[in-house]
């Protein structure tokens, strides 16, 4: 069903707007975790090792992000 509904969309797009609409998905997801992730840091009381695991976490999505961003231009 999710197959159909995507095809349903991209009907009609060109494989360069199917192409930045998938990284866009991609940029938006990323961001979602990073803000996830600065909020538990914030909220739930962590450990040291905690909070740097989830830092680190956060730091590679950011790598990823500013990689898709390169893509997308």
């Amino acid at each position: 069903m999710l197959m159909s509904l995507a095809a349903d969309k991209s009907k009609g797009m060109t494989p360069a707007a199917e192409n930045k609409e998938y990284f866009m998905r991609g940029l938006r997801g990323e961001q979602e975790l990073c803000q996830m992730l600065e909020s538990m840091i914030k909220s739930i009381p962590t450990s040291e090792g905690e909070r740097q695991l989830l830092g680190n976490i956060c730091q590679s999505s950011e790598s990823r992000q500013y990689k898709i961003k390169q893509r997308i231009k």
